[in-house]
Parts: C-alpha cells; structure tokens; sequence
C-alpha cells in the first residue's frame, strides 16, 4: 500500500473517532457504552487496510470508556476495556509475523528465481545441443540420400542435378562450376552460369598447380570473381585425375561450405569413381574387340540420332561405306593372324585421319561405315578420296613381308539418299557395290550411279 493510502486511511481513522465522540456527547447513558463497543469491530474492519489504525482506535476506546463510563466500571466494562488493551498490540504481533512471512517468501522467491534461472540456461543449452543434433541429422540425411541417388544413377548429368538438389541449391552459393583435370586437358563438366566458361577455363588453367596440391577443401585466391570467396573441392578420381568443383560464396558461408566440403567429398569421389567405371564398360561394350571401332549397334543409333537431329536444325550430312579390296587373299597368303593386324592397323589409320567429330564403326568382317556430321557431298567426296589415297600409301608388314591394301567407298548423302537408317545404308551400300564392280580402289556416290 502506497504511503497516501495509508495517510488516508489514518485520517479517515481519526474522522471516526471525533465522530464517534461528537456522538457520545450527544448520546447519553448505556447507550453510549454501546456506542464505544461498536469501535471494535470497527477497528478490526480497518485494520484489514490500515493495521495500524486497529491501535488508534483501540486507544480512543479505551479513553472513552475511562472518561464516560466511570459508573459502569463493572465486570463487563473491565472486560470490554481488556479486549480495547489486548487488541492495540495485534497490530505490532501481525506485524512481526508479516515481516517474518515476508522474509520466508523472499526466500522463496529468490530461490525459485534462481532455479527458474538455472532452468532457462538449461533449456538454452538443451535448444542449442537440439539445432545442433538436427543439424547433424540434416547432415547425416543428406550425406544417406546423396550416397543413394550415387548408387541408383549411372549417368553424369543425373549425378550433377542430384548435387544441385542436395548441396548447390542454396542462396548463399552465387556460382558452381565442376571441371575435371588431367595431365593434358581441362575439361568442363558443369557451370552454373555457362556464360562464364571463358573466364572459368582461364582461371582453372592459372590454378591447375594448386588445385592438383590440395587434399582437402580450403579457400582460394577468387580471380576474376571480385571479393566473393571461391571455396575448391578437389575430388581424387585416380591419381592423375582430380574434378575440381568450385564454389562462389558469400564471405560468413566460407566456413560451412568447407565443413560440407569434408562431408561430401568421398561420396561425390565414390560417385564419379563408379561413373567413369561404369562408362568405362559401357564403351567397351561399344567398340569391337579387335579394331577398336564402334559395333555396328551401337553405330546405328548414333545414325539415327544424327537424322533427328539433322531433321530438327534442317541440316545436312553424309555416310560413308567402305570395304578392304580382296580381303579374304590377305588371310589365304600370309595368315588369319596377320589379317587380324592388319585390320587393327586400318582402323586405327581411319581413326587417325578423320575429323574430331567424326564417327567410326565396323560394320561387318572387313566392313567400315563412317558418318560425317554437317558435310556436304563434295566435302565426304573429298574426304573419301584422301582416305582412299592414304590406305593405298600404306605398307602393312606380314610375315616379315610388306604388302598393300586398297579400299573402295560408297558414299550416301542425308537428306537427298534418304530420310531413314535403313535407306541411308542401302543408297550408301549400292555405291560400294558399283565401286567393287568398276575396278576398286575409288570413291562413289549413290546420286552418281543413278545419272
């Protein structure tokens, strides 16, 4: 209770008790007796507020009874003056009380602040070991559905949309690229923004030292990327092989990109390791065994994915089928094993003399065909005719003697031959037969034979 409360109470105490005389003057006889028995229950009443004021009025009762009831001093009187006495100090007594009750709840009260305090440290404590066990968790979760989707998948480009779903979807990642180094080439397997390509190719180049030396993910000088920290992954594949992925981050996610780093890095190592074998055998399971060359199924599809995409950019190209001249003498003069070298040694000169970009197959026992992606018909003429001159130059060693191999080619021209597989081979094929039938040794087209 404030002290003006308390003030107010106190006069409106002493406001009673000159009511209560001003009254007893007027009042007379046994009345007025009744009149001062009254105050006690009043003075209980404003005790309640004010505890003090039960001893103001309990005095003024008493006086009032000395001064107006001298006559009636008997037994009651006595009485009623005892209970005036023994209610003035009731205050000091629940005073006494009061304070010590009060200093018991104080007690209480500092020690249940102090456990409520210990309880919220603790309750930090728990919610920071909760963020960073579901941390852990997220961690452990990713890292399991990471090494899952490396299991179930086989190809490149399905392995690189797993890594931007599981680690480089973030917006505190600003640019990835994922290159792969060997000790010739510099080979770019994914970029973020592929407009940058020239000034990732450059920069690679310039680190391809650093990236080879480093084991684990670390920082490294940003380049051309201005004051973004650009944070290395290198990835082990075999010894002479690393993919480097790169991470152009903000500077306050340098430390959790490094931390990840460490995590992911096996998997993704495990990942590529069991990609590259896996592309390993699935090229073998492409090329012939003996010349090297692609097998004649899997040189179909090739075929068929060129007229698509020919059909879909409106362009063109050109097929090539040739045949070793009398093949089967070779194998009857000088052996079935240097037949078989002979080829091998063919097909790696074809190899060697066409164009990056251009594809090579065995079609048949001394059987190639070739495809020439966006070539004219004077260019596929052309470029028969050298290869045709090449083969003809060429000494092939047989039981310790030289010999020659001549080879005739028919060549079949998309889309004027043919719109499909099927009767690209046959215009090709029909060339090859003219060829085989008008000396050898020569390059025909299939438009020729028709004029």
């Amino acid at each position: 209770m404030t002290n003006k409360n308390a003030i107010r109470n106190y006069l409106g105490s002493v406001f009673l008790i000159i009511l209560f005389c001003a009254l007893i003057r007027i009042i007379g006889g046994q009345i007025r007796l009744i009149i001062i028995y009254f105050l006690v229950p009043i003075g209980l009443f404003l005790a309640y507020e004010t505890p003090y004021s039960l001893t103001l009025i309990s005095a003024a009762g008493l006086t009032l009874l000395f001064l107006f009831g001298r006559s009636a001093w008997r037994p009651d009187g006595w009485m009623f003056g005892i209970i005036f006495a023994a209610l003035a100090v009731t205050p000091f007594f629940f005073k006494k009380m009061f304070v010590k009750d009060e200093k018991e709840f104080d007690g209480r009260k500092n020690f249940l602040s102090n456990t409520a305090e210990n309880l919220k440290t603790e309750l930090t404590s728990v919610e920071e070991d909760s963020k960073h066990l579901q941390n852990e968790v997220e961690k452990i979760t990713r890292l399991y559905l990471l090494g899952r989707e490396f299991v179930e998948q086989m190809d490149m480009k399905e392995i690189i949309e797993h890594l931007k779903i599981s680690i480089f979807d973030k917006p505190e990642i600003k640019s990835v690229a994922i290159f792969a180094l060997d000790k010739r080439n510099i080979t770019p397997i994914y970029l973020s923004l592929p407009d940058d390509i020239s000034s990732w190719t450059a920069f690679v180049n310039d680190c391809q030292q650093l990236i080879n030396s480093q084991r684990g993910p670390s920082v490294i000088p940003s380049g051309p990327f201005g004051n973004k920290s650009v944070i290395l992954w290198p990835v082990k594949i075999e010894e002479d092989i690393t993919v480097a992925v790169f991470l152009v981050t903000s500077s306050d996610f340098t430390d959790q990109c490094i931390e990840e780093g460490k995590i992911f890095i096996p998997q993704i190592a495990l990942g590529f390791k069991r990609i590259r074998l896996f592309e390993e055998v699935r090229e073998k399971s492409r090329r012939d065994g003996l010349t090297g060359l692609y097998l004649r199924r899997y040189f179909i599809e090739r075929l068929e994915g060129e007229i698509h995409r020919a059909k879909r950019y409106s362009a063109s190209f050109s097929l090539l089928m040739a045949d070793i001249d009398r093949f089967k003498n070779i194998n009857d003069v000088y052996g079935h094993l240097v037949g078989d070298s002979a080829l091998k040694a063919l097909s790696q000169l074809l190899t060697d003399s066409l164009r990056p970009g251009d594809l090579i197959g065995r079609y048949g026992g001394e059987e190639f065909i070739i495809l020439l992606p966006l070539t004219t018909l004077d260019e596929a003429t052309k470029i028969a005719t050298r290869l045709v001159k090449i083969i003809a130059k060429k000494d092939f060693l047989g039981n310790y003697r030289h010999f020659n191999m001549t080879l005739s080619v028919g060549i079949s021209h998309y889309p004027s031959d043919g719109g499909n597989t099927q009767k690209l081979i046959e215009a090709s094929d029909k060339a090859l037969y003219w060829v085989k039938t008008h000396g050898r040794n020569g390059v025909k087209d299939f438009k020729g034979i028709q004029k």
